[in-house]
């Protein structure tokens, strides 16, 4: 028995019961490892680590996200443009995201045919509120950018062909 404060902890502990099975090293689920009971209690009741029905992902879109990257867009465009160098298709490639950049900065909107529409908005200074504290803190004007997706994206990311998406939106 511990002692002082820690006598409570050993007696509210159960012994431990002698192990059901010997360790085998004949046997694969067991091979003498600390976690061979477990392991073989698995095994026996044909558990896997599969994942269950209600856990897996609801549509195919949460399955395999990943970001696209600057680099992967480079590669992009170097792999459609066989004759220029990887140096030339940066170049090209950092030139049309500066100008973008750029016409942003002086307000300007930007439209990419089937892409979208990138536009920066005014908003003005206004009262905030700190939901924590109930804190009221001015919240100074500035300028976002926004981003309105073109109808092709949009029925692309849906998987609709932009030909069915109006012919199902059409009155009959």
């Amino acid at each position: 028995m511990l002692p002082g404060p820690f006598s409570f902890f050993a007696r509210c502990q159960k012994p431990r019961a002698a192990l059901p099975f010997a360790p085998n090293a004949a046997d694969p689920v067991s091979n003498g490892s600390k976690y061979a009971l477990r392991s073989r209690s698995i095994a026996r009741s044909g558990r896997t680590n599969e994942v269950r029905p209600g856990s897996k992902p609801r549509s195919n879109t949460t399955i395999a996200r990943k970001t696209t990257t600057r680099a992967d867009l480079l590669d992009a465009v170097y792999g459609a443009c066989p004759a220029l160098s990887r140096a030339q298709a940066r170049e090209i490639f950092e030139m049309a995201l500066e100008e973008i950049s750029e016409a942003l900065v002086r307000g300007e909107s930007v439209k990419l045919r089937s892409f979208g529409l990138f536009s920066v908005r005014a908003k003005r200074e206004r009262i905030g509120r700190n939901p924590r504290t109930g804190v009221e803190a001015p919240i100074s004007s500035r300028r976002v950018l926004t981003f309105k997706p073109s109808p092709v994206l949009s029925a692309a990311i849906n998987g609709v062909s932009i030909a069915e998406e109006t012919e199902t939106d059409a009155p009959d």
